[in-house]
């Protein structure tokens, strides 16, 4: 008689295997597409946050052109002795030349009291009579005039060492002056003398005054008196077309013309020269046509539709991270149709406007991507035939000014168009927003699918494990029953 045999899982088959492809395949179908939809709106987000950032830099360019920022009719000051002074002038300024003649640097007050020590740790005035009271003890110090003046009063006895009155007066004239210990001998025998030196320039802050009001004690009289002491100065200096002396408390200011910086370094005469900076202008409107073009390129990059061939030979497309909204493409319709919009002048333009337009001033919308072809970026041509920017400048400077300052504010103003786009809790930012609420509740799908999953898989283990068990079962019994048959005699035996 044959022996009876169970095949399955006691037979050999894995069933971690089984299981693990099983769940693979179920993995496959519920849990990977809402992977792959969660990855592509990720995707698409940190798309739409380079796209804002992207827009806000072209924000952050066209704010230089704009009048609210001073306005895109940039000047230069050339100084024609740059040793006595230079200068900075802002776009307010009216070209003009200005002769400075200085005849006294702005200067900070120091006082060099002759007593000499060996070290900080010698006594200021040793021989000071400490039964006096305080009044005839204290050294009064004071910077500055009127309602600048600081004052501070110094106690001394015989035992004030000369670090207790340099700390005292560090601390008390912090931000106005320093005292420290200078070295007037050499290295190998050094001489140490008290040095006080300003900080703040001309007299109304920078004065120094060093009294003794006392009269009982003559050394420490003659500790005061017998110093060096250097006054602050005021900077003086004329201006042509203004009359009599100028006096200021720095050798810098930005009072006296509006919009004209001027730094001080020296005494002499030197002639200001405020100038239109047409190459500044062309820079910055450079810059603007750079961070719009890169705009415009990122959003047909990231619209792009491309053909690729998968493993399986099969043709598929792929999609930009932008392909799923429509914001980015908004936005650049609206910038195209804003630029095309903005005149210098409105209707009608006085009658010597030899600019109206964009175009007047080189900027085209016939800009080429690497490959050559037009993508709906702008050129700039400022020396083209057509459109000259530095002729445009030059005919029509008041039509330039006005377009730039248009365009200036139409993308940088709170109420202009990237605004919209890119303002706080706006249309970019609401993108961005709904694509979340979308990711947040596939993330609880996600997280729902992936425990079903493991639930199921668990099952299946332990369903298996009864089957193993089962299995064994039923393996002991066809071992005993064969056993049992062998211990039957044969058909020949009972013959």
């Amino acid at each position: 008689m044959p022996i009876a045999t169970f095949s399955g899982l006691a037979s050999g088959i894995d069933s971690a295997s089984l299981i693990e492809a099983l769940m693979a395949e179920k993995k496959k179908a519920r849990v990977q597409p809402l992977e792959r939809q969660i990855a592509e709106l990720n995707q698409t987000n940190d798309a739409l946050r380079e796209l804002k950032t992207k827009a806000s830099q072209l924000r952050t360019a066209a704010q230089s052109l704009s009048a609210l920022y001073g306005g895109p009719m940039f000047k230069k000051a050339t100084s024609t002795n740059t040793n006595v002074a230079t200068a900075t002038a802002s776009s307010n300024v009216s070209p003009s030349s200005y002769t400075l003649n200085i005849t006294q640097l702005a200067s900070v007050a120091s006082a060099t009291f002759n007593t000499s020590y060996n070290s900080n740790n010698d006594f200021l005035i040793p021989t000071i009579d400490d039964n006096l009271p305080d009044a005839d003890r204290t050294i009064t110090i004071s910077f500055g005039q009127g309602s600048n003046q600081v004052t501070k009063h110094f106690v001394i006895t015989s035992t004030t060492r000369v670090s207790d009155f340099l700390n005292q007066f560090n601390g008390d004239f912090s931000g106005l002056a320093s005292a420290m210990l200078v070295n007037v001998g050499t290295g190998s025998n050094p001489v140490y003398r008290i040095l006080i030196q300003g900080i703040k320039t001309g007299t109304a802050e920078g004065e120094l005054t060093i009294s003794y009001s006392g009269s009982a004690d003559p050394n420490l009289q003659s500790w005061v008196d017998n110093k060096i002491l250097t006054q602050a100065q005021n900077l003086t200096f004329t201006m042509s077309g203004i009359s009599g002396t100028i006096t200021k408390s720095q050798n810098s200011f930005s009072d006296v013309v509006s919009g004209l910086s001027v730094t001080v370094t020296d005494v002499g005469t030197t002639t200001i020269n405020v100038t239109l900076d047409t190459e500044k202008i062309k820079e910055k409107v450079q810059e603007v046509v750079n961070k719009y073009n890169e705009l415009v390129r990122f959003v047909n990059k990231q619209n792009r539709v491309t053909q690729h061939t998968n493993r399986q030979g099969e043709l598929e497309s792929r999609f930009g991270r932008l392909f799923s909204v429509k914001v980015d493409e908004s936005l650049i319709e609206r910038l195209r149709s804003k630029l095309a919009s903005i005149k210098a002048y409105d209707d009608p333009p006085p009658p010597n406007a030899k600019v109206m337009f964009l175009m007047d001033i080189g900027i085209k919308t016939t800009g080429k991507n690497e490959a050559g072809e037009q993508d709906g970026s702008l050129e700039f041509d400022p020396n083209g035939a057509i459109g000259n920017f530095f002729t445009a400048l030059n005919d029509d400077p008041v039509g330039v000014k006005n377009l730039l300052d248009k365009l200036g504010t139409e993308l940088s103003s709170t109420t202009g168009i990237l605004e919209e786009f890119i303002g706080f809790n706006k249309l970019i930012d609401n993108s961005i927003n709904t694509n979340q609420s979308l990711i947040s509740n596939l993330e609880r799908d996600l997280t729902s699918a992936q425990k079903a999953l493991l639930q199921e898989e668990e099952n299946l283990r332990a369903t298996f494990a009864r089957l193993e068990s089962l299995m064994g079962r039923l393996r002991s019994v066809q071992t005993s029953l064969a056993q049992a048959l062998n211990s039957l005699p044969s058909s020949r035996n009972r013959g």
